[in-house]
C-alpha cells in the first residue's frame, strides 16, 4: 500500500515538473520575444529610414554598366529598370537627381534606340536642339524589335511612376527638358506598341511642367518635318 502511494506521489510530482518546465519555457520565449522586439525597434530608431540608399550608391555604377551593355538580354534590362524605379520610390527623388543628370543618358538612350534610327548629320546641316527632331522613325516592326519595344515601354513606365509622386518627381528636375523631348517624340511617332506607355509618361511629365510639355507638343505637331 505504501509503495502504491509513493508511486502515485512520484507520478503527481512528475506531472507538476512537466507543467513547471512548460511554464518556464513559455516565459523564456515571451521574454526573448520582447527583447527581440525592443532590439528591432531600437535598431529602427538608430538606422536611416531609407536604408536602400547606401546599397544603391554601391550598385549604381554596375546598374548603369549593365544597361549600357548591348549584350544584356531584354529581360535583364527590364528587371534592372524595375529595380531602379522601385528604388526611387523607396529612397525618394532627391537622391537620384545627380545620378540621372550624370548617367541618365544611358537610360534615356534606350528610348531613342532601334526602331528609332538616327539620321546621319550632313556637314552643312545645323545641329537641332530638340532631341526628337533628329530621330527617323521606321514603320517596320520586325520580330527583333519586339524586345527593344518592351525595354522602351519599361523606361516609359518608370518615368510615369516617378512623375506620379511629388516625393519622387524631383529626380527628373535637371533632365526634364531632355526627357520630355524624347517622350514627346515617341508619343507622336507611328509606333503603336509604345503609344499607350508614352501617353501615360507624357501625362506624368505634364504634371511636373505642363507648359514645357505643351510647348514641345506644339512644336512637333504644328511644325512637322
Amino acid at each position: 500500500m505504501d509503495v502504491c502511494v509513493s508511486l502515485a506521489k512520484v507520478e503527481e510530482a512528475y506531472k507538476h515538473e512537466k507543467q513547471t518546465k512548460a511554464a518556464i519555457w513559455e516565459a523564456v520565449q515571451l521574454l526573448s520575444l520582447n527583447d527581440l522586439t525592443y532590439g528591432m525597434e531600437a535598431a529602427d530608431e538608430e538606422t536611416d529610414e531609407n536604408s536602400v540608399l547606401p546599397a544603391m550608391n554601391i550598385i549604381w555604377p554596375y546598374l548603369i554598366l549593365c544597361l549600357k551593355n548591348k549584350v544584356s538580354v531584354a529581360v535583364i534590362r527590364k528587371c534592372l529598370l524595375n529595380m531602379l524605379h522601385k528604388s526611387v520610390q523607396i529612397g525618394g527623388g532627391d537622391f537620384f537627381v545627380h545620378r540621372f543628370q550624370n548617367d541618365g543618358h544611358t537610360i534615356w538612350n534606350l528610348l531613342t534606340s532601334s526602331p528609332f534610327r538616327r539620321k546621319p548629320m550632313l556637314s552643312n546641316e545645323k545641329r537641332i536642339l530638340l532631341p526628337y527632331r533628329s530621330n527617323s522613325i521606321t514603320s517596320e516592326e520586325p520580330m527583333a524589335e519586339v524586345s527593344s519595344q518592351k525595354i522602351q515601354a519599361a523606361v516609359l513606365d518608370m518615368i510615369t511612376t516617378i512623375c506620379s509622386d511629388k516625393r519622387t518627381s524631383s529626380a527628373l528636375q535637371t533632365v526634364l527638358k531632355k526627357v520630355s523631348g524624347i517622350v514627346v517624340g515617341v508619343a507622336c511617332s507611328s509606333m503603336a506598341g509604345l503609344k499607350d506607355a508614352s501617353v501615360r509618361a507624357l501625362s506624368g511629365l505634364a504634371c511636373i511642367d505642363s507648359g514645357l510639355t505643351w510647348l514641345l507638343l506644339a512644336d512637333i505637331l504644328l511644325f512637322p518635318e
